[in-house]
């Protein structure tokens, strides 16, 4: 029964937090941002006189649930974007991601020295703080473009495209953490090399699977073929290249979006195609995203606002402003309200 209402509540509390925004001219993911830092000062407050509450931010529940939402955001952004998509937007999104990753990463990373104490931990601590801005979310980035119409975009494409590299450049990035902080050193050419070459590995490995071999089993499946067939082979095929990931050292939610990716409609039919897809986005939308998003927000931590507010403050700021240089605003704004007249045109 503790299930039930766990999920009850964070359901609700998502769905009507993400329809308030959505109202307010915001994506539904913003308000169910909202909703799990809600439920996380309400915990706070008045937490130790509900037990239910109490437990809410580490349910096994939750992290579950919150986990399926991850995957099934990350497999449904493939199903919904194109490889061609993908390569047309891959040179300007390899130089985004770069931008987008060499500035936070370098201003973080001077605010980590200028506050932590000195140490031998402190260039390494410095450099957890410069990586946590720079690492782009991929969830919410795709939810959010696909909200607002733009997933298909000129904008949309490079974005998703960026934010691919950027999760490739922050996996070596961590990499490179982590043998500072085990052996005291950064890793040497040769295993950075080694580390390239395993993820080269996984997007020619996945490559092929999607291009040479899912055509063969569509096909032979024939006349059973059937949207809910469909599906199954399509979760067993991203949790396959998730495997295939981490078995070359690269992050699982690479996996099921290029699982997702080689689920085209050209390969399984159109009918089968747009009913398994539209299974996949009510199951994410509906029930596994809000969750997702909402338990993010419940990672909220009401103490740090009272032990840290300026730091906090200050950490915000430059994160925003490292993010979305001067230099970028206008250009980028230009382009954001283009897309955005385009899908609403479309829309009509």
């Amino acid at each position: 029964m503790t299930v039930f209402i766990e999920v009850l509540i964070l359901l609700v509390s998502a769905r009507l937090c993400g329809e308030l925004a959505e109202r307010a001219g915001q994506a539904a993911a913003v308000g169910e941002l909202l909703a799990g830092m809600l439920l996380a000062a309400a915990i706070a407050v008045v937490g130790p006189g509900i037990p239910l509450l109490t437990g809410l931010g580490d349910s096994p529940t939750v992290l579950l649930l919150a986990q399926l939402g991850v995957f099934a955001l990350i497999l449904q952004a493939g199903v919904e974007m194109e490889p061609g998509e993908i390569r047309e937007a891959s040179l300007d999104a390899f130089l985004i991601a770069l931008g987008g990753l060499l500035l936070p990463l370098g201003c973080g990373f001077l605010f980590g020295l200028a506050i932590l104490p000195e140490g031998e931990q402190q260039g390494a601590q410095a450099l957890v703080v410069g990586i946590a801005m720079s690492i782009t979310a991929i969830p919410a980035t795709v939810r959010v473009l696909e909200e607002l119409g733009l997933l298909h975009s000129r904008i949309g494409r490079t974005v998703v495209a960026a934010s691919l590299f950027d999760d490739i450049m922050g996996m070596i990035l961590l990499a490179i953490l982590t043998a500072i902080i085990e052996a005291g050193e950064v890793p040497g050419a040769t295993a950075l090399l080694w580390l390239l070459l395993k993820v080269a590995a996984f997007f020619l490995v996945t490559g092929l699977l999607g291009a040479k071999v899912y055509p063969h089993v569509s096909r032979s499946m024939g006349e059973m073929r059937a949207a809910a067939l469909e599906l199954s082979a399509l979760v067993c095929a991203a949790l396959l290249y998730g495997v295939i990931a981490e078995a070359l050292g690269v992050h699982w939610i690479l996996g099921a979006f290029m699982a997702g990716l080689y689920f085209e409609k050209e390969r399984i039919g159109k009918v089968v195609f747009r009913d398994t897809k539209l299974f996949l986005e009510m199951l994410t939308r509906g029930l596994l995203a809000p969750i997702f998003f909402l338990s993010i927000g419940l990672q909220l931590r009401i103490d740090v606002f009272y032990a840290i507010p300026v730091v906090l403050v200050t950490l915000t700021a430059i994160a925003f402003a490292a993010r979305v240089p001067p230099f970028e605003r206008v250009p980028l704004g230009v382009e954001l309200a283009r897309s955005g007249a385009a899908a609403a045109d479309a829309g009509h």
